[in-house]
């Protein structure tokens, strides 16, 4: 976004520099108004595509829950009254500095349920959204060709689990086919 605004200030004072190929080429009042108009464009699908992207700042409290700048205005007083208590916590601030975010929150949640609660909610899309993502190529293998089998939930589960699967236990559960 800030390269976006930086160009069309200098378009309109009738630079052309960002554009290297177009600063090579005789200037003309016409074409700065085609590059101005196609910036705009940019703006407009950009917005239109990634729409959440000015709210981002409204999570900042989330990732830095000291930064006292950081917005807490779409929270609820609640939620508010236990970020401004957090904020004064220094045992927290110590903490925060020594354990990943996602467990900081987790730690936290006991004294400041509300808040806390609120940050694992936001953080959660992440690595759920990531999961969803891994599962695409085994699903996409499983539903082939090669397999006929309609349901592949349980399948699913175990190519996605991070757990080794233990084949001596599973053999042991087992009789080999004996020879007649």
């Amino acid at each position: 976004m800030g390269k976006r605004i930086l160009w069309r200030e200098a378009l309109e004072q009738g630079s052309t520099d960002m554009f290297p190929l177009a600063s090579a080429a005789p200037q003309a009042t016409r074409e700065r108004a085609v590059y101005a108009e196609h910036i705009h464009t940019l703006k407009e699908r950009f917005e239109r595509y990634f729409p959440r992207v000015a709210d981002i700042e409204d999570y900042d409290w989330i990732r830095d829950p000291f930064y006292q700048e950081s917005s807490t205005e779409k929270l609820t007083m609640k939620e508010r009254e236990e970020c401004a208590e957090l904020r004064v916590d220094r045992t927290l601030k110590l903490k925060c500095s020594e354990l990943p975010l996602d467990q900081f929150w987790l730690a936290s949640a006991s004294e400041y349920p509300s808040i806390s609660h609120h940050a694992i909610e936001q953080l959660l899309l992440f690595p759920t959204t990531c999961l969803c993502e891994l599962a695409f190529s085994p699903l996409v293998y499983m539903k082939s060709n090669r397999r006929s089998r309609l349901s592949v939930e349980q399948d699913l589960r175990v190519a996605l689990s991070s757990v080794p699967p233990r084949i001596t236990k599973i053999c042991a559960t087992r009789q080999a086919h004996v020879s007649h």
